[in-house]
Order: C-alpha cells, then sequence, then structure tokens
C-alpha cells in the first residue's frame, strides 16, 4: 500500500488539471513486466470509481515501463506504454445500495477505462542485466467545476452586477453612501476569493 502526495498547480485555477507521477523501481535483476490487456483480471491499473471523494476527476492513467542502465549518459529505453482514457461520471454521481448485488457497481469497482497500447521497438529491458526497470504510473486529474459555480461564479457575477448599478444612482449626498458600500463590495469579494485559492491544499 502506498501513500502518495503530488504538488500540485494553481496557475489556472478552478480550471486547472494536474498530474502525479509515480516511480517504482526494481533493483538487484528483478523485472518489472507488464501485460497489455483490457480485461479487468489482467489488467495492470485498475481503478475503484466508488471511493474516490475527491475535487478532482480522474480523467486518464498512463503506465510507462523503461530500462536504464547504471551509467550516467544513458538514455530510458521504453519497452511498454499504454494510455487509458476513463470517463467515471455514471460511477461518481450514482449512489449502490448494495453493491455485491449490482452488476453496474461492479464494474465501477474495478474500471480499466479505454486503453491504447503504443507500439515500440526497445527489447534492452528484456536481455540486459546492467540496469534496472522502472515502471511510472501518471494520473491525469482535473477539478470539478460544479462546486465552484456556486461558491465562486455565481457570486462573483452578482457582486459584479451590483457594482454596476452604482453608475445609474444620482449624485445626491444621501446616495453617496450607498455607492460607496456597492463599489467597496467588489473589491472586498476579490480579495476573499484571492485568499481562498491559497487556503487550498497542495496535495
Amino acid at each position: 500500500m502506498l501513500r502518495v502526495s503530488c504538488p500540485i498547480l494553481l496557475t489556472k485555477y478552478p480550471f486547472d488539471t494536474q498530474t502525479c507521477n509515480i516511480k517504482l523501481h526494481a533493483y538487484g535483476g528483478l523485472r518489472l513486466n507488464l501485460i497489455a490487456s483490457d480485461d479487468v483480471r489482467y489488467a495492470a491499473i485498475k481503478t475503484d470509481a466508488t471511493g474516490v471523494v475527491s475535487q478532482f476527476e480522474l480523467t486518464g492513467v498512463d503506465i510507462q515501463a523503461s530500462f536504464q542502465e547504471y551509467q550516467l549518459n544513458s538514455t530510458d529505453c521504453v519497452f511498454f506504454l499504454q494510455k487509458c482514457k476513463y470517463n467515471l461520471d455514471g460511477c461518481l454521481f450514482r449512489r449502490f445500495p448494495d453493491c455485491h448485488l449490482s452488476d453496474d457497481c461492479q464494474q465501477c469497482t474495478k474500471t480499466v477505462g479505454q486503453c491504447k497500447i503504443e507500439p515500440n521497438g526497445c527489447l534492452q529491458g528484456q536481455t540486459s542485466t546492467n540496469g534496472y526497470t522502472t515502471v511510472e504510473v501518471r494520473l491525469q486529474m482535473s477539478r470539478r467545476l460544479s462546486s465552484y459555480a456556486f461558491r465562486l461564479f455565481l457570486p462573483s457575477a452578482f457582486v459584479v452586477t451590483a457594482s454596476y448599478l452604482q453608475l445609474w444612482l444620482p449624485l445626491h449626498t444621501p446616495v453617496l453612501a450607498g455607492r460607496a458600500s456597492l463599489g467597496i463590495t467588489g473589491f472586498l469579494t476579490i480579495i476573499v476569493h484571492g485568499s481562498g485559492v491559497g487556503a487550498v491544499y497542495w496535495v
């Protein structure tokens, strides 16, 4: 069991996509050989979509196996590369009262996705003993925008619309307080949203 923490980039928040890389190295003559298969029983990576609780959505998994010599200037020899695309909306937004009695739930607990094998002509990792093999798993995730529509987009649109109302208020002394409050509210809302980005967990 591995507990992995991946740093995320918030440059395009909340329209960001993240990639989490996991590398496993095999030393001492051990070879990490993967079998290309779309069958759930033999697939190298299976995902339990019913156990995903996150603000991100898993959109794809790339599996790469390569051979690396012990020399410093040698290049990686990739002898296995598989790219899988996921569409898990049907599993994440459904409620299964009893998973053992539902075929759809059984498929969601072990999801493989639509995989494509990229051919390669590297056979060095299967014959050479002067190096080690590495299996790299890249998890591709995109942020869900459903919750941000109510927490970020709609309040911002409302505040911007309310700020424009001060342009139609008359320039009388009793109304100046209302004009100032509408203008300040817009700036305060932007500051609150900016501080909320910094409070997001970085793992």
